[in-house]
């Protein structure tokens, strides 16, 4: 369905998939750096996303199971990567705005990787059985899909009459914000007056106080 060149490396390329996100991540040996793909059903179907670089090559790359990510920090995944005579521990995070919730959009029920699904006489007589799955919601969390609508990260579509969802980055939001802050320490009405804005009785040496 698709074909997409990686890179000009010989090494050979291990590749891990994120079966919660559809993330792929591409690890070659010897090689320092870790690519992420996206799997889906939209063409290309295959869609590069970013990628991990660093000087140090890898030996040999595994992923933790899932429970063991900091969800609340958004941590989809963390992998150990084997660099000679020690371990390092990699951490992949999604940039989020409203950390305060639990991203469920992200974080579906994910497999339980430390127990077996089939015992060896099922397994050798052919049984079939769906993987067990664990909630990742931590406590006191609410999910992010019945979170109430936030309209400052909207925008109004006057042909439907509704708020539409607007989570780019804006230069007007960042202003918007700043003005708030600013707001919040001198008063909302509070405004220094210079004398060189009215230019009345302002000497030219007295801008130099200013």
């Amino acid at each position: 369905m698709n074909s997409q060149d990686i890179d000009q490396g010989a090494g050979l390329i291990t590749p891990i998939p994120d079966p919660d996100t559809g993330v792929v991540f591409l690890a070659g040996k010897g090689d320092g750096n870790i690519k992420m793909y996206e799997i889906n059903d939209e063409q290309p179907y295959v869609h590069f996303l970013t990628e991990h670089r660093t000087m140090v090559p890898a030996l040999g790359l595994a992923m933790l199971p899932k429970t063991h990510c900091d969800i609340k920090n958004c941590e989809i995944a963390t992998c150990l990567k084997l660099c000679g005579d020690y371990v390092e521990q990699i951490h992949f995070t999604v940039p989020r705005t409203r950390t305060e919730f639990f991203q469920d959009d992200i974080f579906p029920p994910t497999r339980i990787t430390n127990e077996p699904v089939l015992t060896a006489e099922e397994w050798f007589n052919g049984v079939s059985k769906e993987p067990r799955t664990i909630n990742l919601q931590p406590k006191g969390m609410t999910p992010l899909s019945e979170a109430p609508v936030d309209k400052k990260d909207k925008k109004y579509d006057f042909k439907n009459e509704v708020f539409k969802e607007d989570n780019r980055f804006t230069k007007e939001k960042l202003l918007d914000k700043y003005y708030d802050q600013m707001k919040g320490s001198h008063g909302e009405n509070e405004q220094q007056v210079l004398k060189q804005d009215t230019m009345e009785g302002v000497d030219a040496s007295e801008w130099d106080d200013y």
